[in-house]
């Protein structure tokens, strides 16, 4: 009995990881690439800020800017990602910057604008919930494909 248990725990991490895409073919078939923005026809600002993931052949990377105002620009590394419904990715992520760490996120995509609806990072509390900002109570912005 003890060894039946045991093959189907190890069958069932072998299925898991086998059907696991990797993390470049989710990132693409989400259509996070390339360069986002609140309104792609407007100079990255405060009031505009864009959102750019690169994708090499050591890494994919997301930073998120703001043109230079009061704020850093916040950089990203996708340690993983899925794809829990079609308009849904989940990210695990580590940031390079400022409060370094781990974080879980999931973006949404809806009418192909993308939002953060969580960001959790690992060690702490959750600063983004259901696409809500918990520190100010704002919902998460839209972020448009640019070309």
């Amino acid at each position: 009995m003890r060894r039946l248990g045991f093959v189907s725990v190890a069958f069932l991490c072998l299925a898991g990881s086998a059907s696991a895409q990797p993390i470049e073919q989710v990132v693409r078939e989400f259509g996070f690439t390339g360069r986002w923005a609140y309104l792609c026809d407007r100079a990255v600002s405060l009031d505009n800020w864009q959102r750019r993931i690169e994708i090499s052949t050591t890494r994919i990377a997301w930073t998120d800017d703001c043109g230079g105002c009061q704020y850093a620009q916040i950089k990203y590394v996708i340690l993983s990602a899925t794809l829990p419904a079609a308009n849904r990715m989940a990210l695990r992520v580590r940031r390079e910057d400022g409060p370094k760490g781990t974080y879980d996120f999931e973006i949404i995509k809806t009418d192909g604008k993308i939002r953060t609806v969580l960001n959790q990072p690992l060690d702490g509390d959750t600063l983004v919930r259901d696409g809500v900002i918990l520190r100010s109570k704002q919902e998460t912005p839209w972020f448009a494909k640019c070309p």
